[in-house]
């Protein structure tokens, strides 16, 4: 699992890569930092023996964060983000909002279903695993369980067209959010009257053969005045 993101307290870029590996019946881990502009990686703590579902890590309030499945050791099934402070190196829990999911879904290929992501600089959890509808969960207030709030998106958007993964990718001011839908049509969302409307992108049709063509990928841009080239002493 890959992390990257900024340690707000020492004013760093890091790089964090997490390793789990099976030895035997034992579960071992082992993380490793990159801090950019060193030139060495170093081994800090163990990162926790959960199974990591699959998915970037969000960064949010200085702390990269993963979807995970289970508490350590119990075999459970239980749903736990984890989160790794960039400042301190060291893991933590994030209480994590009531939802079925990963207690009713099993199997390797329904990771792909549920993502966790930064909207707006909240922890954000998109889960598309309902048949007619996605939820997005949004932490309002940082590591306030009390805090988590629900969206529903309807999957019906457009005379019945139905679509069945949802990637969310910002929030806008007007209460709407950006989301990509299938890898092949980016639309705004109003969570105020429930309404789609096509989010246009210069120099494409915003087609399923033009998405395809660019790989279908959507981000949020920020700006920032750091240089990749000076911060990796390329």
């Amino acid at each position: 699992m890959l992390g990257f993101g900024f340690d707000i307290i020492n004013k760093v870029y890091k790089v964090v890569v997490l390793f789990l590996w099976a030895n035997g019946r034992v579960l071992e881990s082992e993380t490793q930092v990159f801090t950019l502009g060193s030139s060495l990686w170093r081994t800090v703590n163990k990162a926790p023996k959960m199974r990591f579902v699959k998915g970037c890590s969000a960064y949010v309030n200085g702390s990269l964060h993963w979807l995970t499945r289970g508490e350590p050791g119990d075999g459970s099934r239980s749903k736990i983000i984890v989160s790794f402070t960039l400042s301190s190196e060291e893991f933590g829990v994030i209480p994590s909002p009531e939802f079925n999911y990963l207690s009713t879904i099993e199997s390797f290929k329904a990771d792909s279903l549920i993502q966790l992501v930064e909207l707006r600089e909240c922890l954000s959890i998109v889960d598309s695993s309902f048949d007619h509808h996605i939820e997005i969960w949004v932490m309002k207030d940082y590591n306030v369980k009390e805090s988590w709030t629900r969206f529903c998106v309807s999957k019906y958007y457009l005379e019945g067209m139905q679509f069945k993964l949802v990637n969310a990718i910002s929030f806008r001011q007007n209460n709407e959010i950006v989301l990509l839908c299938d890898f092949l049509s980016l639309v705004s969302y109003n969570t105020e009257t429930g309404n789609f409307t096509t989010v246009e992108v210069g120099g494409l049709n915003n087609n399923a053969d033009d998405f395809r063509k660019y790989y279908g990928g959507a981000f949020s841009y920020v700006e920032s005045l750091i240089s990749p080239k000076s911060a990796c002493r390329i």
